[in-house]
């Protein structure tokens, strides 16, 4: 079986802007059109049928293909939004760990990064795989 790099929707084995750009495409093509479940032009696409269809544009897995799925295209795990995985963010997890089969609380469903529901190892090991430590800006 080979390696999945989450948010690389192009398949070229990496999650970059190049990744965000098809998603923004997918999203400016589709929207408010025929494969759209909404029907309307509002920046989101609703994927038809989401249970048994699905999009490897829809990288949080809800049935809709927005903005959200743009942002987690490089940073899975980035729950403070200052553009990276570190410690702040692992912490943020930490707090939020439910274990299998045990939802989090509203506020830790940012934690779910599978979206099964729980906040367990399998979003720890998306947390693990992205970990890059504090950004530190050039001179």
């Amino acid at each position: 079986m080979p390696d999945v790099l989450a948010g690389d929707v192009n398949g070229d084995g990496c999650a970059d802007s190049t990744d965000c750009g098809a998603i923004a495409d997918f999203i400016a093509a589709e929207d408010g059109g025929p494969k759209d479940g909404d029907g309307e032009v509002n920046g989101s696409v609703q994927l038809l049928n989401f249970s048994i269809n699905f999009s490897v544009n829809d990288l949080d897995y809800d049935g809709l293909v927005n903005d959200e799925d743009v942002d987690l295209v490089l940073s899975p795990g980035d729950f403070d939004g200052d553009g990276d995985v570190d410690v702040g963010d692992l912490s943020t997890l930490a707090g939020c760990y439910t274990g299998p089969g045990t939802p989090p609380s509203p506020v830790c469903q940012i934690c779910d990064l599978d979206k099964d529901s729980d906040v367990d190892l399998v979003d720890f090991a998306t947390i693990q795989v992205n970990f890059s430590g504090s950004f530190v800006a050039g001179p």
